[in-house]
């Protein structure tokens, strides 16, 4: 199962300053993903970046469970933790 981050563009911003959130979005989803091979972190990859939105996907097999947690495991909510740090730059 995949794991899918999805960022809208703050009222405001302008194109450059979305270009630059979108970079490090993709930067701080990364760095937020629990490395173990590196391959979980090296699955993220750009879905869409359009003006209004951003999507990132993963599709390692174990993504979702490494995200989201299971009965055994803690959830790592690495889409969270972006979310928040994107949040936090943008001014939100």
């Amino acid at each position: 199962m995949a794991v899918t981050f999805k960022y809208k563009r703050p009222p405001g911003m302008t194109r450059l300053q979305w270009v630059r959130l979108a970079s490090l979005a993709m930067h701080a989803v990364k760095k937020d993903t629990p490395v173990d091979t590196g391959h979980l972190r090296a699955s993220w990859s750009p879905v869409s970046v359009t003006q209004r939105q951003l999507i990132l996907r993963n599709d390692a097999p174990y993504a979702e469970f490494v995200n989201d947690g299971t009965p055994h495991m803690a959830p790592r909510d690495m889409t969270g933790k972006a979310t928040s740090t994107l949040n936090d730059l943008a001014g939100r």
